[in-house]
């Protein structure tokens, strides 16, 4: 009995170790989890924590490495001050901030070097919502900002308001995902199942809402606001609800999930110089 109890445990630390080791050599690092700082505010959620320097393989899919980082103020860049060119501060999702590519190859960094007399400041947050904007903004006014650009995808209505994919009920889960890549693939599909889905005449209703407090805050504060719409073909067919856009957005994108490069060249390719020229007229 004893010795086909020790059989069936080998086997399983075998079938186990097997799998985790698999795992961690088709699957990227989560690393990204390690980049933000969850807080109270379920407005917010999280921020980018200060002063971090991380080594990136993917969230998914193993990409090629890269480096994720953020500086004293919460933002991705190689600078600490600012200076007297106006002040432009660009959000978003993991897409403004470049997830998957160096800081030099990021959306905002190719926009500052295309327009030098502007100084831009990437304030994307991997993870970022476009329910959470108005609480980013109102986090950020203190740092003065000439101007606020927003950058939203579709993907980034996957959540309903109030809802953080990072909460402190669930922030036990990050070092677990990091660390057990077979934990990683049960908690994803803990996740998906509690995704709640707002119907359209609320959504609609919620959009509006967040809107206008964005606006609220940039007119108080003498900020001028630009919302940036970056997206393709793919995800604006027909009349779709937001849920189906970023529904789309996946099955287009993410199937072969390449890489997270797919953050800049996408956007690269197909609304980028049409953005650049609307920022120029800063």
């Amino acid at each position: 009995m004893r010795s086909t109890l020790k059989k069936i445990v080998l086997l399983l630390t075998i079938l186990l170790g097997g799998t985790e080791g698999g795992l961690r050599f088709f699957l990227g690092n989560f690393v990204q989890s390690s980049l933000v700082e969850v807080v109270d505010d379920p407005s917010l959620c999280f921020v980018l924590g200060k002063n971090r320097e991380l080594s990136y393989t993917g969230w998914w899919g193993k990409v090629p490495h890269s480096v994720m980082e953020s500086n004293f103020f919460g933002s991705r860049e190689d600078r600490l001050s600012k200076n007297n060119k106006k002040q432009v501060f660009m959000l978003g999702d993991s897409f403004t901030y470049g997830q998957g590519v160096d800081q030099q190859d990021s959306l905002p960094a190719q926009i500052q070097v295309q327009i030098p007399e502007l100084d831009i400041w990437n304030f994307g947050v991997p993870g970022r919502d476009f329910f959470q904007f108005s609480a980013e903004l109102a986090r950020l006014k203190s740092l003065k900002p000439d101007v606020v650009l927003i950058n939203i995808l579709a993907n980034d209505f996957d959540l309903p308001p109030n809802t953080c994919m990072f909460s402190p009920e669930t922030r036990w889960q990050l070092p677990v995902m990091r660390n057990c890549y077979i934990c990683r693939l049960g908690l994803f599909g803990m996740a998906n199942q509690n995704t709640e889905e707002l119907p359209r005449n609320r959504m609609k209703r919620a959009i509006q809402e967040e809107l206008q407090k964005v606006k609220s805050i940039a007119e108080k504060e003498d900020i001028t606001l630009i919302i940036v719409f970056l997206t393709d073909d793919s995800t604006m067919i027909g009349e779709k609800t937001a849920t189906e856009c970023a529904q789309n957005y996946q099955r287009a994108k993410f199937t072969n999930d390449r890489s997270q490069s797919f953050h800049q060249e996408e956007i690269g390719s197909y609304h980028f110089h049409q953005a650049l020229h609307r920022w120029r007229n800063l």
